[in-house]
Order: C-alpha cells, then structure tokens, then sequence
C-alpha cells in the first residue's frame, strides 16, 4: 500500500552484516486522528479505507484538487455521502453528488480536469 511505503523508506546505507539496504521508520507514539497526505499528480489507486499503525482502522474524509490556480474539493461525510465544494461555482454552498455509490466507484484522482493533490483521513 502507498501509504505505508511513505513512513518505511530506504536509505542510501547498508547493513554491515549482511549489505541489505537499511530502512528508516517513521514510528508515531500516538495514532494520529488525522491524515493528510500529500500526493500530487499521482497515478496510484486511492482507498477509500484502510488500516495502518498496529491495525488501526482509518477512512477517506475529503480531497483536494488544483488546476490552474484553482482549488476544489470534496467532502465526505460518515454516511458516505459525498459533498462538492467550489468557492467560484458554488460560493458557500456545496453539492451533494448523485448518490452514496459515488464514493465507492469514484476514481479520486481527478475530478473535472483538476488533479487531486490532498487526501484526508480520519481515524475510526
């Protein structure tokens, strides 16, 4: 899974006994409630869920996307529902996308010509 590829990373040095490459961990004392992770222009596969750190259970709440300039996003609450936020088209407000298969079936990776760039995850 990408995201436990970005806190086990290696490094340019080796083992003394057996000339493997050496990782460094990124170890947290604490589960962190929140996630941001910042992938930009990747062409990975986005879960809508998954579990990290000793089990924990974490899932997608929002994604930001950029273009020319330009932020927008999408907010996803605990029923699943999805909410699409544009300052310049939308003001305020936002706009509940078609329905809750949106969430599963939706590639997160681009939404109206904008590449997602920010994914936040909340524990559970």
């Amino acid at each position: 899974m990408i995201f436990q590829q970005l806190f086990h990373q290696p490094t340019d040095k080796k083992c003394a006994n057996c000339n493997n490459i050496l990782y460094k961990n990124t170890i947290f004392p604490n589960t962190p409630e929140l996630l941001i992770l910042h992938i930009p222009y990747a062409n990975i596969k986005i879960d809508t869920s998954f579990k990290f750190f000793y089990n924990k259970r974490y899932e997608l709440r929002g994604v930001v996307y950029y273009n020319n300039n330009h932020y927008t996003s999408h907010i996803i609450l605990e029923d699943k529902s999805v909410w699409y936020h544009d300052g310049i088209q939308t003001g305020k407000n936002m706009i509940l996308e078609k329905s809750n298969s949106f969430y599963k079936s939706k590639n997160w990776n681009k939404y109206n010509n904008k590449n997602a760039i920010l994914f936040i995850y909340i524990y559970i």
